[in-house]
């Protein structure tokens, strides 16, 4: 279950808002290496594979802030116990940027797979980091379930940068000849250097069918808290989510779509994307 976190920045005003931004939870986020229960909303296989997944997606903001418009692609590779990973994006919005990040991963016997990255991003103030860098580590507690603990630093070229922890858990159970359930639950603080404090809680619960049809519905809230470029400080519950569907071939590709819906006292955001995921 990689994630590019689950959500590529928003703000909560016209202009270029601070990292905290980055969870008012309605889109994909470029957060090195996690689609939590935003981008990649289909549940993983429970074992590496090796592919690539590219999307893209749009999302019109209400009472006059700005649409948004990204494109992106994750690589993971593998080599035996050891991982090849890349995140790009491109984001068009408030300001138009483009994100990149590279990393590696290992299998630790008795311990997990660990995986770092590090990323940067094309001239913006806030919308993507100059700096970041993620370090995780997939847990394997059961044969059923999957834990992924996480931190990732992110720094802006306004100054402002934010701590990220976040830890993501899925559950496989109820398998039969017809396929399985797949039930996922996201948490995550965002604390920045203005001493602000942002939380996210997620989850989801997907249907995997024998067929290759996968059925899936997320929901999420949380408080995006920050300062914004103006010098006010912004602060806001948040809450949204939507149905996703996929379907994956015998050769392993697999097509996805996610609609979503997220709404917070600034403005209510509204839209979808598309992927397609091919194993290598």
């Amino acid at each position: 279950m990689h994630r590019i976190t689950t959500f590529l920045i928003l703000a909560a005003a016209a202009v270029a808002a601070s990292p905290a931004a980055a969870n008012d939870g309605a889109q994909p986020r470029a957060t090195t290496g996690d689609p939590t229960a935003t981008l990649r909303p289909l549940p993983p296989v429970p074992r590496p594979e090796s592919q690539v997944t590219l999307y893209s997606g749009y999302y019109s903001a209400s009472d006059g802030f700005t649409d948004r418009f990204f494109a992106g692609g994750f690589l993971d590779r593998y080599f035996g116990s050891t991982g090849v990973h890349a995140d790009v994006v491109y984001v068009n919005r408030e300001e138009n940027a483009a994100y990149g990040a590279l990393g590696l991963s290992q299998r630790i016997n008795g311990l997990g797979r660990l995986k770092l990255m590090a990323g940067t991003s094309t001239g913006n103030r806030s919308i993507l980091p100059k700096l970041s860098l993620h370090a995780g580590l997939e847990l394997s507690l059961t044969k059923d379930t999957i834990v992924r603990p996480s931190v990732t630093y992110r720094r802006f070229r306004n100054d402002r940068s934010h701590i990220a922890p976040e830890v993501q858990i899925a559950h496989y159970f109820g398998g039969n000849a017809a396929g399985y359930y797949v039930a996922q639950v996201d948490a995550g603080l965002s604390l920045t250097n203005t001493d602000n404090t942002g939380w996210s809680l997620g989850g989801g619960l997907t249907n995997v069918r024998k067929d290759g049809l996968r059925l899936g519905l997320a929901g999420r809230s949380g408080r995006m808290a920050y300062d914004s470029l103006l010098g006010s400080e912004i602060d806001s519950r948040f809450y949204g989510g939507g149905p996703n569907v996929g379907y994956r071939f015998l050769g392993g590709q697999e097509i996805f779509v996610r609609g979503d819906v997220t709404r917070n006292k600034f403005y209510t955001v509204t839209g979808a994307f598309i992927g397609f995921k091919t194993a290598l």
